[in-house]
């Protein structure tokens, strides 16, 4: 199906039944009814490119080349947090539970992998053992692979 609305390119998605997310290189991320494809909403506040989105629960979490990270309430639009940390592009994110806690890892352009607690928005690690930006991140089974 092709979206129209969005406009700029588009630099990644996330869905989950009948929604689809994108998140576009004009520095907004947009929320799509996949049935019928209407966008149902926008999502604005960062000053860059967005580079990774990711829905969790009921909220959606944006990264962004302005160097932050920000999650939208989905049912209202309004913004909830933004996480700052990092020194250069956010390039992913990854949401998981571990401990019966719920945590999201970041990966940038600045050489870091940070962990973010969600509940409390407060940074938890940062992990320095790259050299280069990183620009993957995946989770499975309990580990992290960057």
């Amino acid at each position: 199906a092709v979206l129209s609305g969005q406009d700029s390119g588009v630099m990644g998605f996330d869905l989950r039944g009948d929604l689809l997310v994108s998140a576009s290189i004009d520095a907004t991320a947009k929320a799509w009814a996949r049935g019928s494809g209407e966008c149902t909403r926008t999502f604005a506040g960062h000053t860059s490119q967005l580079r990774a989105v990711q829905l969790w629960r009921d909220t959606l979490i944006t990264g962004s080349y302005d160097q932050t990270i920000r999650q939208w309430d989905l049912e209202t639009g309004a913004q909830v947090r933004v996480f700052r940390g990092h020194t250069d592009a956010i390039r992913a994110i990854v949401v998981g539970v571990d401990f019966l806690s719920c945590f999201m890892w970041s990966a940038s352009s600045d050489g870091t992998v940070r962990q973010w607690d969600l509940e409390s928005g407060t940074q938890v690690h940062r992990l320095t053992a790259h050299e280069e930006s990183v620009f993957a991140l995946a989770r499975a089974d309990g580990v992290l692979y960057t």
